[in-house]
């Protein structure tokens, strides 16, 4: 399942307004923006940011709504193996009480 749905990027996508490092451009003036994508993710207890160049906006938006499928399949997992482990622990403490007499 995972291959056919491709990239996987679990996170957050950000659209802003930025002002570029030319600085005889018209951002830097009362001009409109420049629009930038950035991919913002936790690792290891830390916050990270990636900038996502033009080109790949495609790209990141596509890996980041995989990942929202992706999350929608592990709770109905979630959900199924939760009502199996309760059948099996109410099976099990069963066994337990009468185990013991």
């Amino acid at each position: 399942m995972l291959r056919e749905m491709g990239p996987v990027m679990k996170g957050s996508l950000a659209r802003v307004k930025l002002t570029c490092g030319t600085p005889g451009c018209r951002c830097h003036k009362k001009g409109p923006k420049h629009e930038g994508l950035y991919f913002s993710y936790r690792h290891g207890g830390k916050s990270h940011t990636v900038y996502v160049p033009k080109a790949m906006w495609k790209y990141a938006r596509k890996a980041h709504g995989n990942w929202k499928v992706l999350k929608e399949h592990l709770e109905k997992l979630t959900d199924a193996e939760v009502k199996q482990f309760r059948v099996i622990k109410r099976d099990y403490s069963k066994s337990e009480k009468g185990g013991r007499r």
